[in-house]
């Protein structure tokens, strides 16, 4: 145990006569001890705690989507069916008139939730909106290849080595986002 003043205990008493008796002082010294483990140990909670919500934020102010990035998973309503699916499985998203399609590595899915309510529910650093009717997985563009007319096509590292149009309004930002000059 540290030689270490945590606080003071002072016992008087004059009722009674001889009650710290040499006999009585062990008791009263495990007791002493034990309070001192306690003292500490509330101490050091205490310093944990306070450890603890710094960490908290300074997670979040890194990363204000951390609550997003810890489900790494979105959840899609197909007919009476939720599936539960995982970002990397999710290749890329389309949105057609009225529904969206969630393309992933086996299968694709059909949600009746627009584009913007998609895109709102995905982690911002791996999901990119690169067109209107487009979002892809960051992780899954392979390249960008000029097409005509100031237009890009992005192809996407899947089976069918899928291309995807990028908007003329989202080519600088998709070109900053994977280091593009």
């Amino acid at each position: 145990l540290r030689k270490q003043i945590l606080g003071m205990l002072y016992l008087e008493h004059f009722a009674l006569s001889g009650v710290f008796k040499h006999v009585n002082l062990g008791i009263l010294n495990t007791l002493i001890l034990q309070i001192a483990i306690c003292l500490e140990n509330i101490r050091l909670n205490e310093n944990l705690s306070t450890a603890t919500e710094v960490f908290k934020r300074v997670i979040t102010r890194e990363n204000p989507h951390k609550e997003i990035v810890e489900n790494q998973h979105i959840s899609i309503k197909e007919g009476s069916n939720h599936y539960i699916l995982p970002y990397n499985k999710i290749v890329y998203i389309k949105a057609h008139n009225y529904f969206t399609i969630v393309h992933c590595t086996d299968k694709s899915y059909r949600s009746g939730k627009n584009l913007k309510e998609i895109e709102e529910s995905l982690a911002k650093e791996k999901f990119f909106r690169i067109h209107k009717s487009f979002i892809v997985n960051l992780d899954y563009i392979s390249h960008l290849q000029y097409f005509m007319s100031g237009n890009y096509v992005a192809y996407l590292k899947d089976e069918d080595e899928t291309q995807v149009p990028v908007g003329k309004s989202y080519t600088p930002k998709i070109k900053k986002k994977l280091g593009i000059n």
